[in-house]
């Protein structure tokens, strides 16, 4: 098995940079993603591989409809409407 597949860097908005560059209180799977998702920033580009982004796909599909969740969704939908996913 290789490496996951890195998909196309995404021009991050204003608040997709805010949501992302938040301090990661915690040990928690939310803040190592979170951890994750600011080494991925680059200027003003977030790149990620497909692992990345199917862990991002889970936390808004399947961990409720909170406050992280919920502003992830929008960035969710944006990699995968560039990326035909």
């Amino acid at each position: 098995m290789g490496k996951p597949r890195k998909l196309k860097a995404h021009k991050l908005t204003k608040e997709e940079f805010e949501l992302i560059a938040r301090p990661a209180i915690g040990q928690g799977g939310m803040q190592s993603l979170l951890r994750k998702l600011q080494a991925s920033v680059h200027k003003d580009e977030l790149a990620v591989d497909e692992e990345t982004f199917e862990k991002m796909k889970r936390y808004v599909e399947e961990y409720g409809s909170g406050g992280f969740q919920g502003r992830l969704r929008g960035l969710v939908e944006a990699i995968a409407a560039e990326n035909a996913l």
